[in-house]
């Protein structure tokens, strides 16, 4: 089975503006070259926002199918190249320039080639004064687009009078012609937002999402497992530098839990696919603060609800994809317990598949033989001791863990 690319890259998405709302707490950063205060409701849906208004910017120029659903997908996960680096702030130039590199690099593989200039080069200002000092004509045209798109969602969201203060954005745009935006793109905005609908629309992107699905490209593209495997390498490997002391470990339950799955013998689909569970199975983790998952000291309540919840955002961010919801179950299960103690849904027994208990032993075990900054990894040994413990206390399946120790010793 293939799977939709638009879904996939929505899902993605989904995880990227998470990941921005988590990095701010009351504190606001102050952008000098845009005058903006960045905080957790700047990102609310902010790649939503620049994808609309991109789009909108591409219809207003005309410009062909084929650039139009490359500018689409670039501005869907414009800022992957943000997340390990966002507690720097946005304003910083070592910021501006690292992420639009780590993200042009990211996605230098056959699936996103056309999307990955774009993204290197969408914070160049057209007078030269960019990161990378491309001048004029020499930004492609869809880095010109998102390079107003991005700014402008971010300036919409904080701006607390929203409709009422248009005119004030519309006045900075004009300031920033043939300085940040060329004249053919200032113009092209001033024509969108000269409309009520196009504010309103803006307004609304979060309530109805099908608004952008009216002006969107069709994008008749489908993911093989083996392109998908791609694309959740590069995500597991933003989810775990995420946290200093798990460099490799979404990668590692991905291993484990393919070696068991070809030594119980399961075909080589499903084989596939639960290594694809290890390596999304912490994508939620993104939707957590970074101050609260590396904490130094004991978690209050609060805080440690709040990890909890990473579970809960691993299915919020895979449930757009369809025919993936075997994958995304497994995921997303990995913290429940056969009593019912585990979360985020309390399921027991009962409702958890063996792909699902095997997943859920590949994460202890991952967890326990890493070295943590407070401890060593434990031996093979004393990690399967740990594990028959649990499983006899009713938290995890015992054959799951007779599974894994066979798959690792036979």
């Amino acid at each position: 089975m293939n799977y939709n690319f638009e879904e996939v890259l929505n899902s993605m998405s989904l995880a990227l503006d998470l990941a921005e709302m988590s990095t701010f707490d009351d504190n606001q950063i102050f952008d000098s070259e845009t005058n903006i205060h960045y905080t957790t409701e700047s990102f609310l849906d902010h790649s939503k926002k620049t994808t609309y208004i991109a789009l909108e910017l591409c219809k207003e120029l005309d410009l062909n199918k084929y650039l139009v659903e490359d500018i689409y997908l670039a501005s869907l996960i414009h800022d992957i190249g943000a997340i390990e680096a966002l507690e720097k702030s946005h304003a910083t130039h070592e910021f501006i320039l690292g992420h639009c590199i780590t993200g042009a690099n990211l996605l230098q593989n056959k699936i996103f080639d056309n999307i990955s200039e774009i993204i290197r080069s969408h914070h160049e200002n057209w007078d030269g004064s960019g990161p990378l000092n491309l001048k004029g004509n020499s930004i492609p045209i869809g880095s010109q687009i998102i390079r107003l798109a991005d700014i402008l969602a971010i300036k919409f969201a904080t701006n607390s009078k929203k409709l009422l203060n248009r005119d004030d954005i519309i006045s900075w745009v004009k300031s920033k012609n043939n300085v940040v935006f060329s004249s053919t793109i200032t113009q092209a905005f001033m024509n969108i937002a000269s409309t009520d609908s196009f504010w309103l629309n803006l307004s609304n992107i979060a309530k109805i999402p099908s608004l952008i699905k009216t002006i969107s490209p069709r994008i008749v593209r489908t993911l093989t497992l083996d392109e998908i495997e791609i694309i959740a390498y590069i995500f597991s490997q933003i989810v775990d530098k995420k946290s200093p002391f798990t460099a490799k470990h979404s990668r590692e339950i991905a291993d484990l839990s393919y070696i068991v799955s070809k030594y119980i013998g399961f075909n080589e689909n499903k084989c596939q696919k639960m290594k694809l569970a290890g390596l999304f199975h912490d994508i939620g983790k993104l939707a957590i603060p970074s101050k609260i998952l590396n904490k130094n000291g004991s978690l209050s309540n609060s805080e440690f609800n709040t990890v909890k919840s990473h579970a809960y955002y691993t299915n919020l961010i895979l449930s757009p994809i369809k025919g993936f919801d075997d994958v995304r179950v497994w995921a997303s299960n990995h913290h429940e317990k056969l009593n019912g103690t585990g979360y985020p849904n309390k399921l027991t027994d009962k409702d958890l598949s063996l792909e699902s208990r095997i997943l859920a032993v590949c994460d202890i075990y991952q967890a326990l033989t890493e070295d943590r900054p407070y401890r060593n990894g434990l031996s093979q040994e004393k990690t399967f001791d740990i594990l028959k413990e649990m499983a006899s206390d009713n938290l995890i399946c015992i054959k799951a863990v007779k599974l894994l120790h066979e798959a690792l010793n036979r």
